[in-house]
């Protein structure tokens, strides 16, 4: 299955993330306040999910994993890590398959492709199929409840994946597509522009001063709202989905025991979906508490 929105183009931000000091009561990494480490981060996510979606929904070709495996990506992961440590080991995965495509690309490319084949098209029966209802479904089988809820969270941000209503919408690449959409929704409204300073906004005139945080001096007060409603969709798909779902596909795809590539791609993967998900809660329950819940 090729999916049509993924071109390999991958352009890692420069980001502005640095690492956090260990404290008491300190959550993945993450500041008390949002700062400019965490606006890094949101910017960097975008790169994540259409990285994660090129590897899921792309037959293996040379040029994917050239660019996934250059320097330009293997230090963003290595920024990842840095914000947070649970990131780590899976930054050490990562490292050890670009050290196995650097040692032999041909022969990396040809296991790549044999793998995918198996876990995701066939002929036989695939062990792990990568859909959601397979997995919270009574049956194992497609286009049930499941399917027809992501339908509605897609339409609900105006976002169609190639092939509707023909194909089936919670396989894992389409939705990781709908969350890097998302995450781009969420980076355009971010300004990282020295010249664009809190001055620039209009406040309400009872805002107080001493509760003005880094967030007011990278976002438009006007697109406020964009950024709010985009961070609570990622947030909710993240948890009424991709994370109910994705780890018993991961539990399946331990079944192709012989394989290295992909049931790695897929641990990577995990383990940046719940990096994420923290993220996106502190932002949502300590940052714009205000803004969302009055």
């Amino acid at each position: 299955m090729v999916f049509s929105g993924a071109a390999i183009h991958l352009q890692p931000l420069n980001l502005i993330m640095r690492p956090q000091k260990d404290r008491e009561g300190a959550r993945m990494g993450i500041d008390e306040r949002l700062g400019e480490e965490t606006l890094g981060y949101l910017q960097a996510r975008r790169f994540f999910y259409q990285l994660f979606q090129k590897y899921l929904g792309n037959e293996p070709v040379f040029e994917l994993f050239e660019a996934g495996f250059a320097q330009e990506c293997t230090s963003v992961l290595g920024d990842l890590a840095a914000f947070s440590p649970q990131f780590e080991k899976a930054q050490i995965a990562y490292g050890r398959l670009v050290d196995m495509w650097r040692d032999d690309p041909g022969g990396f490319l040809e296991n790549a492709k044999r793998e995918y084949m198996v876990m995701f098209i066939g002929p036989a029966s695939l062990k792990a199929p990568p859909w959601e209802s397979v997995y919270r479904s009574a049956e194992p089988l497609l286009f049930q409840k499941s399917t027809l809820e992501v339908r509605r969270a897609y339409q609900q941000e105006d976002y169609i994946p190639d092939g509707y209503p023909h194909v089936a919408d919670d396989h894992i690449a389409y939705e990781l597509d709908f969350m890097a959409k998302l995450a781009e929704r969420i980076a355009v409204v971010i300004k990282v522009d020295p010249d664009f300073q809190p001055a620039d906004h209009t406040l309400d005139e009872n805002t107080n001063e001493n509760e003005y945080d880094v967030l007011d001096a990278f976002i438009s007060f006007k697109l406020r709202p964009v950024f709010n409603d985009a961070l609570l969709a990622s947030s909710s798909f993240l948890e009424e989905h991709l994370l109910k779902w994705v780890p018993d596909y991961i539990k399946a795809a331990q079944y192709y025991e012989q394989f290295r590539i992909y049931p790695t791609l897929l641990e990577i993967m995990m383990s940046f979906l719940q990096i994420d998900k923290s993220v996106l809660v502190f932002i949502l329950d300590d940052i714009l508490d205000d803004d969302i819940k009055e």
